[in-house]
């Protein structure tokens, strides 16, 4: 089982697979329900917004993340791979933002805090690393 973990020193490898195993469970629940997505987008001016398509599209989109984060995950050392997987998080993070802070479509609250908490925290830890992995 051990030859399926990546083969880096230090945790962050392992946090982007546990990272994307959360984002492969939040494309399930977005193709099985909408009301997932409205648990996430829980703002006062969300009710209008989210659709079965919406919710379908914020699935295909957290399934790319996931994508990049588990390539990143066994490819740590490579800039692009890790570079994107970076960026991929403040993509996240600046879409969280915005929802709650300029349309409205979010609140901050134990649906959407953790989602937010974990864009930003992993941005700055790949941030803060990324001389350890990319020589």
């Amino acid at each position: 089982m051990a030859s399926l973990l990546p083969s880096y020193d230090g945790l962050l490898p392992y946090w982007l697979l546990v990272v994307s195993s959360m984002a492969g469970m939040a494309t399930t629940a977005a193709f099985i329900s909408t009301e997932n997505g409205s648990k996430m987008y829980n703002g006062p001016t969300a009710s209008r917004q989210v659709s079965g398509l919406s919710t379908r599209l914020f699935g295909t989109w957290t399934s790319l993340a996931m994508m990049i984060r588990i390539y990143a995950a066994y490819n740590i050392d490579n800039k692009v791979a890790y570079d994107i997987c970076m960026w991929s998080f403040v993509v996240v993070t600046a879409h969280f933002g915005s929802e709650c802070w300029v349309y409205g479509t979010m609140r901050l609250g134990k649906e959407t805090l953790p989602a937010f908490m974990v864009a930003s925290l992993s941005y700055a830890w790949m941030f803060a690393q990324r001389k350890f992995y990319i020589t």
